[in-house]
């Protein structure tokens, strides 16, 4: 049995400490928080579910999506049953970034990172590793373009040359 499986382990908790730190919005949050609260009550989770918590299926798509896109979420639908898994968010290669690469990009950039760039270098090391992205980054210092697309973009040409 995983940690975050155990019986004691609250995943509600654990969320809102971590969720900046795995580079979620707010309204991310919300909904792995949405999500844990029904699994754990049984309550059945659909449309009608969110729509008390979001504006609009728009918006709920939107973060659905996200939170997909960064391998958090696992969306499985068989029928007319839909699973919502978030165990990946628990998974160790989602564990918080480190602050030194933080400090890093913000030491390296000359001034504060924004909450996109954030996102940004928190989802880069779900897929590229600490050394890979300081790498990029001193090479994007280099050209002196400090932009979170430079780097990112550095990491996704040094990568397909691998």
């Amino acid at each position: 049995m995983k940690w975050y499986q155990q019986y004691f382990f609250n995943k509600r908790d654990w969320l809102l400490c971590n969720y900046k730190q795995l580079g979620l919005s707010e309204a991310e949050c919300l909904l792995c928080l949405l999500i844990e609260f029904a699994k754990e009550k049984n309550i059945k989770i659909d449309y009608h579910f969110f729509e008390k918590y979001f504006n609009d299926r728009q918006e709920t798509d939107k973060v659905l999506n996200s939170l997909v896109s960064k391998a958090y979420l696992h969306i499985d639908i068989s029928g007319d049953d839909i699973k919502y898994e978030l165990d990946n968010i628990y998974e160790e290669k989602n564990t918080p970034v480190s602050d030194n690469l933080f400090d890093l990009f913000e030491q390296v950039f000359a001034r504060p990172l924004n909450a996109t760039e954030y996102e940004k270098l928190a989802k880069m090391c779900l897929h590229y590793s600490d050394e890979d992205i300081k790498k990029a980054l001193r090479m994007a210092d280099a050209y002196n373009e400090h932009k979170m697309n430079y780097v990112e973009a550095i990491l996704k040409k040094n990568h397909e040359e691998e």
